[in-house]
This record gives structure tokens, sequence and C-alpha cells, in this order.
């Protein structure tokens, strides 16, 4: 099925993989172009490599699923619960974020069953699914290294930073919202994150995911995840497994004991983005319906800044295509 609409999206992380992907199951034929700032290799070597999970299979992202037990915990006053309540909720938000959420993890779940994709010694991690995708999607058009500098709403016309334009009739924005507001010139709302650190120690055994929430402020550390033969520790500070203090190092024990931690490479990053206080209903549904009568759409966690898993990306790329080949 052919069309002359041209379609452009920017960023080529996860979210336009998924979107790529159900293209290509469909087996429509669109002119699409996505612009990438980062190289090829920064993408496919990308940092950002946190553990996550599925909640269902799902068959038509064509990947090897593989049932695991979630085991979710929360870590206040030195106590670890097994349940959540929207009081400790709101007490992890206000440390992490500074201030009030007002829309929070329930930490609910205690034990439950769900999905993670393997590939080889590989297990649930989301470049492992991104890696997978690029591959599978490198027949489409991707200008890689490529900025975009400004965006025309009127005219649908992207300036780049070297100086060229590309039109386009659909604009799909994958990049986190704020960007995206800055490139148009339409501020609509303050848009607030915090940037946070991960400590990543390699080589342990293979296990189901754990997760430890915490609120504790004498504690620099907002959660430990262990997966696979990784453990991440998640800080809004820059930190060192060295220089730990009593409660964190008590704190990450219930996961490694210090002694092992001396066994194991460990690896720094920043993660930016980070941490961001979604938005509200009225107000995602006010910027997503201004951006929709210029034929932009959404996609993806922090393009629409809410709390989307894969399962919401790929649900929101189905409608986003149903739209197109509605209009078509």
């Amino acid at each position: 099925m052919n069309t002359n609409k041209k379609v452009v999206i920017i960023g080529a992380g996860i979210s336009t993989h998924i979107f790529l992907n159900e293209l290509n199951n469909r087996k429509l034929n669109y002119d699409i172009t996505v612009l990438e700032k980062k190289s090829y290799q920064e993408i496919v070597d990308e940092y950002d490599d946190v553990p996550f999970y599925f909640n269902k299979e799902i068959p038509s992202l064509n990947v090897d699923f593989e049932k695991i037990v979630v085991k979710m915990r929360i870590y206040d006053n030195n106590v670890l619960y097994d349940h959540g309540t929207d009081e400790l909720s709101e007490k992890y938000s206000k440390k992490i974020l500074g201030r009030k959420s007002g829309n929070t993890i329930k930490f609910l779940e205690k034990n439950k069953n769900a999905y993670v994709i393997r590939e080889k010694d590989k297990v649930g991690r989301k470049m492992l699914l991104q890696k997978i995708l690029v591959e599978r999607n490198k027949n489409n058009k991707f200008m890689y290294e490529t900025e975009v500098k400004s965006i025309n709403l009127k005219t649908k016309v992207l300036t780049l930073e070297n100086g060229d334009n590309i039109n386009y009739d659909i604009l799909i924005s994958t990049i986190p919202l704020n960007y995206l507001m800055n490139l148009t010139n339409n501020k609509t709302i303050d848009l607030f994150y915090k940037p946070f650190n991960i400590i990543k120690i390699y080589g342990l055994e293979d296990i189901d995911y754990k997760v430890a929430y915490c609120t504790d402020l004498d504690i620099r550390i907002n959660r430990i995840a262990r997966l696979g033969n990784t453990i991440f520790i998640e800080s809004p500070d820059k930190i060192s497994l060295e220089e730990m203090n009593i409660e964190e190092k008590k704190f990450i024990d219930m996961f490694i004991t210090q002694d092992n931690l001396k066994k194991y490479k460990n690896k720094s990053y920043q993660i930016f983005p980070g941490r961001f206080s979604q938005l509200n209903d009225n107000d995602y549904e006010k910027i997503k319906n201004i951006f929709l009568k210029y034929n932009i759409y959404l996609l993806g966690r922090m393009a629409t800044w809410r709390f989307k898993l894969v399962e919401d990306v790929l649900d929101d790329s189905k409608e986003i295509l149903d739209i197109l080949e509605t209009n078509r």
C-alpha cells in the first residue's frame, strides 16, 4: 500500500523502533525519514540500559519471552515493606522529585508473574530490545548526527542545525516534550525533571526481577534493582560504592554483600532527563490536541511526559497508524 504522505520522526530511540516494527508488521509503505542527533553507534551502544519487564507477552514484537517473578518492595525508615500505600508512594515521589507528584507509583505489587525478553545470555534489558529492533528496522531511512534546530508549524518545515530544511506531512516526536515545545516556540506548560545516576554491577548469577524503592533521606539511593546478572543502583547524586554511608551499605546488603561487591565489575552513568513529574490528564490532552492541529503526534514516555510502558508505546503506535490509515 503506497501513500505520498511524508512522515518524519524525530528521535531514533526505542519508541521509534516499536512504531517502525508495527508499521512493518502491517506491511504499510510510508515515506518515512527518521532524524537522530546521535550517531548510529551511540544508539546501538546506548548506556540507558535499565532492566524492564512486560506485563504480558506481545507476539507482534517477534522476540523470545521468558516468564519471571517480579518482587517489588519499599524501604522506609530502615524497614522493608512488601506492600505499598499512597502515603509511602508520595513520600518516595517527594524524595526523587523534590516536590509532591500528584501521580505516584503505588508499590502494590508483591510477587507477580511477568515476562522479559531473552537472547542467548542476555535478558530483560531495555537496550536488548532496542538492538533487536534497530537491526530489524535498518532498511528504513535514518539520518544520524542530524539535529533539528526549529519547527515551523504553519509551513510544516523542519530546519536542521546545518541549515537544511525538511518538509513533512506528518511529524512524530519521540524527543522529550520540553525539547519539542522549544523547537516550536510553543511553551504551554513548565515541565520538571531531574537527571539521575546509575551504577551497574556485572557478573552475578541469573535470578528473577527484584527491586526495592527507598524513601529514607539519609540514603542517597532512590532504588536498587536486580535482574539477570546485573544490579542497578539509582541515585540523584554521583556516588561510588566505596563512599557509601552505613545506612546505604545496609540498604545495598539486601541485594549483595559488601564482600561480594569487590568481586564484580561496576560502571557508572548519568541518565538524562531522568525523573519527572508526569502531566495530569487535562494538561496532557490540552498539549496533545494543540500539536494534533499541526499533524504532530507524541510517542513515548518523555514525548508525552507520562509514565509509559513498552506495552503503552505499542498501543499508541497502533493508534497513530490507525489514524494515518483512516486519513490516507
